[in-house]
């Protein structure tokens, strides 16, 4: 009977030392930790990576959507009419042909503008080659001052952007005019047209024409400013 109890408590502490050997194994706990720790920083390493490449297509602002101008380009800012009527019976009415002034059949002279805007405030011809511009005013037919515009002292103000969005601000002289009596007591009068050359630190892909009238010379005298006849062009 002894030896019967005796065999099975051998038995049981068996048991028990196999079941504390299987839940110690190190060789598990290993094999574990070696495939979480691979897994996360291999997550990780992909993530920074795909924000780095994000960070680089970034855009900056104020691109030119993939728009080059042409090396040369010429733009009329002006306004006028597209046709006109006759003065006589029958009355007709007459289209324009061509851009710039036309003489009527029955009286004076208009000014056509085939090109669809309508440009208020100064009437100027802008060339661009390259990165320099070249302006002068749109005569009037007679020649004896700039389109539209009879007074002392005539100019713009011009903002000219870049495709990367850089802005340059100048301010052109157009004309200047002079009236006066002489000691016969004749009036004399004279316009001295100017065109004005620059070359801007950058090409432009645009320029906006903002109207400023010099009511004089004098410093002190200020000018006025006409926003509603600021014009926008593209070259």
């Amino acid at each position: 009977m002894k030896q019967v109890v005796f065999a099975i408590a051998l038995l049981a502490m068996a048991s028990l030392t196999g079941c504390l050997n299987t839940e110690d194994s190190p060789v598990d706990e290993n094999i574990d930790t070696t495939d979480d720790s691979t897994s996360d920083t291999t997550e990780d390493n992909s993530d920074t990576t795909d924000d780095t490449k994000d960070d680089e297509l970034i855009e900056p602002v104020g691109t030119d959507g993939g728009y080059t101008p042409p090396e040369n380009s010429n733009i009329r800012v002006d306004k006028g009419v597209i046709g006109y009527w006759t003065y006589d019976e029958p009355f007709e009415f007459v289209d324009c042909t061509t851009q710039g002034y036309t003489e009527r059949i029955d009286w004076n002279y208009v000014y056509c503008d085939l090109d669809s805007h309508q440009d208020y405030g100064p009437q100027v011809w802008v060339n661009k080659t390259g990165k320099t511009i070249t302006v002068e005013c749109i005569k009037h037919y007679e020649g004896d001052y700039c389109k539209d515009h009879s007074t002392e002292y005539y100019g713009a103000w011009f903002v000219f952007t870049s495709a990367e969005g850089f802005q340059e601000r100048i301010y052109v002289d157009l004309s200047t005019y002079r009236e006066w009596y002489d000691e016969s007591d004749t009036y004399q009068s004279v316009t001295v047209f100017f065109e004005p050359e620059f070359t801007l630190k950058f090409e432009p892909i645009s320029f906006t024409i903002d109207y400023w009238y010099r009511q004089s010379s004098d410093p002190n005298v200020s000018d006025l400013y006409f926003p509603e006849k600021s014009v926008h062009r593209t070259f």
